[in-house]
């Protein structure tokens, strides 16, 4: 089935729908302001590891979705649905859906929402935490609305936002084209020439280099956390195969293809790294080459990925939250609780949000990986799988 066809059954997703969502989710702040992030920190080096992590992160994402979608129930879906009827450990589901709660809390709320103020701040806007309370509102309201809110902006915004994201990447190349083989050899000499420095010291640079990287790209994608198979197990296609399919793409589009531009733009640009924040380096490209146009459409970017991924990420504590208990009144309290914490997370410091984000996706990843290591018997290709999986308990 074409991820583009609009059918639905049994009030499931359609498949494109499913894809929109699941991207919202994963192409937010980590793409813009964490790939510059990173190449401040580790280097240009960073973005080859953030490569490596992404074609290891496709295989993962291929088997979560697969296992989610072979293993769905009616209130459990994604890696809550395996480790519940796959695994046969329903407590383990219970206790990670709970972190899937907090974790939307953070990655898919609070540092999504500190990047937004430190956007606005980075502009010179007077009350930069009065604007980002401002744009929360209406994207508070699809939250609060429901499920079907949600999928439907995410249809609609994900495209348009991304197709002009990529072109201001592009102006940037184009305009700095003569320093592109400069930037991937940058990228490729810093990665791997472990002996441009000596000894310990030169060890201790790549190590680094990989860990900012690999880290960078797990934000990014979120492969190994199950919680992009959540709603991309939600259509009703039957074949897990071909709905992992969509989860590869997923990885490629969000890690391969925005973070690549998004890392080269700033490699290009020529701006002085050294001088440059952690966290603006990708303001600062943008500014040196579109001049004060360019912090605008960086603002007017972060604030519509940040917010996607936003109410994305509330589709993903929903969920949770109905695998843990399926009451409306708890549901709802969840949104409630999921808006106000957005509002509040204007008065955090960035950092502490980005460190507490990732202990979190850290929890996330030490559950998932080994249970689907240990399900990866039940993982087939395309041709083995038939055109549904079998053993399947799924009440849609």
């Amino acid at each position: 089935m074409l991820p583009f066809e609009k059918r639905k059954k049994f009030g499931g997703l359609s498949p494109f729908a499913a894809l929109a969502t699941a991207l919202a989710g994963t192409m937010g702040v980590g793409n813009i302001i964490g790939v510059g992030t990173a190449i401040v920190i580790g280097g240009a080096g960073a973005v080859f590891w953030m490569w490596v992590a992404a074609f290891i992160g496709m295989g993962i994402k291929y088997a979560e979705i697969f296992l989610a979608v072979k293993f769905k129930d009616q209130n459990s879906y994604g890696a809550m649905g395996y480790i519940k009827n796959g695994l046969k450990f329903p407590r383990l589901a219970i206790f990670f859906a709970l972190v899937t709660v907090a974790a939307s809390f953070g990655i898919g709320n609070s540092i999504q929402i500190g990047a937004v103020k430190e956007c606005f701040t980075g502009m010179g806007f007077p009350m930069p935490w009065l604007m980002t309370v401002a744009i929360l509102i209406p994207f508070a309201v699809i939250i609060l609305k429901g499920d079907s809110a949600v999928s439907g902006s995410a249809e609609r915004i994900i495209p348009i936002i991304s197709v002009i994201y990529i072109a201001g990447c592009v102006g940037i190349i184009c305009m700095n084209i003569s320093s592109l083989p400069t930037a991937f050899e940058t990228i490729f000499s810093q990665a791997l020439n472990v002996g441009s420095v000596a000894g310990a010291a030169a060890g201790g640079t790549v190590k680094h280099c990989i860990s900012v990287g690999v880290a960078q790209g797990v934000f990014s994608n979120e492969a190994g956390m199950g919680s992009s198979s959540i709603v991309l197990s939600m259509t009703d296609e039957q074949n897990g195969a071909k709905q992992g399919l969509w989860g590869i793409f997923e990885v490629f589009f969000d890690t391969i293809v925005i973070c690549t531009l998004t890392a080269l733009s700033v490699l290009c640009s020529g701006i002085d790294l050294s001088l440059s924040a952690p966290a603006g380096a990708t303001y600062d490209a943008f500014i040196s080459c579109y001049r004060s146009f360019g912090g605008l459409f960086i603002t007017v970017s972060v604030t519509v990925f940040a917010m996607a991924t936003l109410i994305c990420w509330s589709y993903y504590g929903t969920q949770a939250i109905r695998h843990i208990t399926n009451k409306k009144k708890s549901v709802f309290a969840y949104k409630i609780i999921f808006v106000s914490v957005a509002a509040v997370s204007v008065f955090f410091e960035f950092n502490t949000l980005h460190m507490v984000c990732d202990i979190l996706n850290g929890i996330m990843l030490l559950i998932n990986l080994p249970v689907i290591i240990l399900l990866s018997n039940h993982v087939k290709t395309d041709e083995d799988s038939g055109n549904a999986p079998d053993d399947k308990e799924t009440v849609l």
